[in-house]
């Protein structure tokens, strides 16, 4: 099995700052600090062990750096955690390393073969499962929407993963799922069996990574809004429970938004407690390439949903005050491919240059 990580996995690999954790106000913390809430730590270490290359995913996901992004005006300051270092560019590496790893963990010692696992995915997630299985060497059958893009199926395909595509429908992706695992009951339904785990460990990981950086660069002052796509499921209730609960604490009701995309992404559920904002796509369209003018990024749709609603909320706060967005992915190639007329790709930046050429 392969225990280093390939390269350009999007169409580059996000850098890591320096120290791997909080840049734009001057306050830091120690890369110890930092780690002491790595995925890693929450993993079963002879798993790790039995498996190098989960391990070397295992230490390049999470512990993702908190930047100051600027707003428009005199208002609210713009905290954003960049889920972008991730692997593959995404939060969904989370979510991957979270479910392979439940699966070769529950396989002990006594694999018979090689495990294939079996999901319904999103792009996000499909890339991110398709990675990981491909550099552990185990089997990946991905059940996706009928109107996935062809350029992402074959970028799936070339990291060996299976494609059933899915009819039209609210339950035909599940109902395909079934039927395979029906014809392959050995195979491991990562998506199904571990929703606890996978919500437990974005609790214990993500969460508490924001809460941590949002202490140390806001001066004490809890966030007024937290700023998330309502994708993954998993990832925003377990940071939104535990954002509320933070804010709880000291007295101070958190407000929570969800931020989609109008014809890109599903619609936002509107979950009791949240506020459900969409954009058009034109104004998606104009959020992405004014990131990319300011920091050579390309970011997904969910991403700039979240910058323009965050900017959107900062505008009315006074200047002490700061919301929480969370980047969860950069744009992939089919993504980038769908603008008009886009522009040749510039290389990636740290978190840093990221957070100044915002500013410029």
């Amino acid at each position: 099995m392969n225990s280093s990580i390939p390269r350009n996995y999007r169409y580059a690999l996000p850098m890591r700052t320096t120290m791997r954790g909080l840049e734009g106000s001057g306050r830091r913390i120690s890369l110890a600090a930092i780690r002491s809430h790595s995925p890693a730590r929450y993993l079963n270490p002879k798993t790790l062990e039995r498996f190098p290359a989960l391990a070397a995913w295992a230490e390049q996901t999470g512990a993702t750096a908190m930047v100051e992004i600027p707003g428009t005006g005199n208002g609210g300051r713009i905290l954003a955690k960049m889920e972008i270092e991730n692997p593959t560019g995404s939060i969904r590496d989370r979510d991957a390393l979270a479910m392979i790893h439940a699966v070769l963990d529950s396989t002990g010692e006594n694999v018979n073969g090689i495990p294939h696992i079996l999901c319904r995915a999103d792009p996000d997630l499909a890339l991110s499962l398709a990675v990981l299985s491909a550099q552990l060497e185990i089997g990946c059958t991905l059940v996706m929407d009928a109107g996935t893009p062809a350029g992402l199926i074959a970028t799936l395909k070339r990291h060996g993963a299976t494609i059933h595509l899915a009819d039209t429908g609210p339950d035909a992706a599940r109902q395909k799922a079934a039927a395979l695992h029906r014809q392959h009951p050995d195979w491991h339904r990562p998506d199904l069996q571990h929703k606890a785990a996978l919500r437990q460990f974005h609790i214990r990981t993500t969460a508490r990574e924001i809460i941590r950086q949002v202490k140390a660069l806001s001066g004490g002052t809890t966030p007024a809004s937290l700023i998330m796509a309502p994708q993954p499921r998993e990832a925003f209730g377990a940071i939104a429970t535990s954002l509320r609960k933070y804010a709880g604490k000291i007295g101070r009701e958190l407000s929570i938004i969800e931020a989609s995309v109008s014809g890109i992404m599903p619609p936002a559920r509107g979950s009791v407690g949240t506020t459900a904002i969409r954009l058009s796509a034109g104004q998606c369209e104009r959020t992405i390439r004014d990131f990319h003018a300011r920091s050579g990024l390309w970011i997904g749709p969910g991403t700039a949903a979240c910058l323009h609603a965050a900017r959107h909320a900062a505008a009315g706060l006074a200047g002490h005050e700061c919301v929480v967005a969370v980047l969860s992915a950069l744009a992939r190639e089919d993504e980038i491919a769908a603008l008009p007329a886009a522009e040749p790709l510039n290389p990636l930046r740290s978190a840093r240059e990221i957070a100044a050429a915002a500013g410029a």
